[in-house]
């Protein structure tokens, strides 16, 4: 079920909705709400390049840190990668479900407790937030629904630290 989040009547935040962080005060784009811990993280559903419920994890035994083992997806093996402790978020183990993500030349597996919603947002819908606690930069700001608080993802950032902890660990 897809839908619109009004825009909240605070200042903008930096930045944009889109994956590439262009600034378009018009833009409006498709995200995909994802559950990791017990906060809602949007990402923009043109970057899901596929969906795995109850993946199979191959354990990998010198992958460390946010790596969780390695899955076949994409016509090869993938790391997949816990994105919780990059976001503030305790982790859930074993992951329920594996959001395949690309951005560019760049692909991650990322797990997640679950998928939500599709909705639409606006750049003008974005609230900044202190980047006090996300030393990353992985996020633009968050929007309000009727559920709650939505935490947007500077969805480019995104892959790239996720990415340079594949390259790092693999």
């Amino acid at each position: 079920m897809s839908h619109h989040v009004a825009p909240a009547p605070l200042a903008p935040a930096e930045g944009s909705l889109h994956p590439s962080g262009s600034l378009d005060p018009e833009s409006r784009a498709s995200w995909l709400l994802a559950r990791i811990g017990s906060e809602r993280f949007a990402l923009p559903l043109e970057s899901v390049a596929e969906l795995i419920e109850d993946p199979a994890l191959e354990p990998v035994p010198t992958l460390t840190g946010d790596a969780l083992g390695m899955i076949v997806a994409r016509g090869g093996r993938m790391p997949i990668w816990n994105p919780a402790r990059l976001l503030g978020q305790t982790p859930s183990l074993p992951p329920r479900s594996v959001l395949v993500v690309e951005y560019g030349d760049d692909t991650a597996a990322i797990a997640v407790d679950e998928t939500a919603d599709v909705v639409e947002l606006h750049d003008a819908a974005v609230v900044p937030v202190p980047a006090l606690d996300d030393p990353y930069r992985l996020v633009l700001g968050v929007v309000r629904d009727e559920f709650g608080l939505i935490t947007v993802l500077n969805f480019a950032r995104f892959v790239r630290v996720v990415g340079s902890a594949d390259a790092e660990q693999v």
